[in-house]
């Protein structure tokens, strides 16, 4: 007798609650470890707050590969399993893993070769560019020796046509994040030219956005996960119903976001630096970010969702406009050509992430009408 899968059966917030929790839990141990570095880093100096800074957006940018791959093995995983097919399902997680070992190695090297050529050109000079390299160096080793654990789970030949499918899901994932990365980069070059306060002020406010943020990036796996599952066993009207309860949990959780950064997060800032230009700058720039807090809610389903039903194509298009097109226009506009307070790039993040946002639901909503139709 087979086994039930409860992601076709059980109820909806149960399921999304029940996998969300976990995730955000592990997700916040590794949040964590970042905001204990930043603490203690803190107590340094802001220039090496700065140098953390720099440091964080290279390391997101090698690791955007990995998220795109295990995007990947999600969606192959649940897809087979909505199938009732576990065997299919083990083929891809070991192969999965495999390909993972192959490309992280790879990252790790040139990682090595061009690390200091690319601090350089996001703006790090001087003594807070010495800091980021020594520790993006240690990092790196350490996620290295790391990486030959992986090796365990080479038990069998790869299997090239798992690799096929992985490669193809898993391309336009990670090209997004990687995208996404990149424009993290992009966002700190045009920072730097506002000084070393307020770069630090930047990576104080995006590790206290992440804080935040943790509960609703739990919802990313959960709608993946379900949805992948039921896309497999083609029940198409039980993903309308996981997107729109994803959805109603993740605005109250914004709602509940901009009330409390608001209200407390200018003691959060105060935590990692007492200088008070970049408390200010800190505080206004997450004031700004909890806002978008609704935007990135739909695009984190929006995303989710079409990783699930195994149409992520469209991804790295949106995150190109979002990411590179569109912050090279509004950013140059802001920091060279008008000379702007800062405050107005927070402003342009606004305008260009909320349209982001709106044409991908609009996209993922014709995209699910269509399996509809079928």
């Amino acid at each position: 007798m087979k086994k039930e899968n409860e992601l076709l059966t059980k109820d909806i917030r149960q399921l999304i609650i029940q996998i969300a929790i976990p995730s955000s839990i592990g997700m916040f141990f590794n949040t964590m470890y970042n905001v204990v570095d930043t603490f203690y880093v803190g107590q340094i100096s802001t220039a090496a707050i700065s140098a953390l800074s720099y440091s964080f957006m290279v390391f997101f940018l090698l690791l955007s590969v990995s998220f795109g791959l295990s995007s990947a093995i999600t969606a192959y995983v649940g897809g087979a399993l909505g199938k009732h097919k576990k065997a299919m399902a083990q083929i891809y997680v070991s192969n999965g893993i495999g390909l993972l070992f192959f490309i992280s190695l790879f990252l790790s090297v040139v990682s090595f070769l061009l690390l200091e050529t690319i601090f350089s050109l996001m703006g790090a000079s001087g003594e807070v560019l010495q800091i980021a390299l020594d520790y993006t160096y240690i990092i790196s080793k350490l996620y290295q020796t790391g990486l030959f654990d992986i090796k365990l789970f080479f038990k069998k030949l790869p299997n090239l046509k798992a690799y096929k499918h992985l490669s193809i899901q898993a391309i336009p994932s990670s090209l997004n994040m990687f995208l996404m990365s990149f424009g993290s980069i992009i966002t700190i070059y045009f920072v730097s030219f506002y000084g070393v306060k307020s770069v630090a002020a930047f990576g104080i406010g995006y590790r206290v956005e992440q804080i935040i943020l943790l509960p609703m990036l739990g919802l990313n796996t959960a709608v993946m996960t379900i949805v992948s599952n039921n896309f497999g066993a083609k029940n198409f009207e039980r993903i309308h119903e996981v997107i729109n309860k994803a959805l109603k949990y993740g605005y109250i959780m914004s709602a509940i976001g901009v009330v409390l950064i608001v209200l407390f997060g200018k003691y959060m800032v105060m935590i990692f630096d007492n200088d008070t230009e970049v408390i200010e700058t800190a505080y206004i720039y997450i004031v700004v970010e909890s806002l978008i807090f609704f935007a990135f809610i739909t695009l984190f389903i929006s995303v989710s969702t079409l990783q699930g039903i195994k149409k992520p194509f469209i991804l790295p298009f949106v995150a190109i406009y979002r990411q590179i097109l569109m912050p090279l226009i509004l950013f140059t506009l802001v920091v060279k050509v008008y000379e702007l307070p800062i405050e107005y790039l927070w402003v342009s993040m606004f305008l260009i992430i909320y349209s982001g946002a709106i044409y991908l639901k609009i996209y993922t909503n014709k995209k699910l009408a269509l399996l509809n139709g079928k």
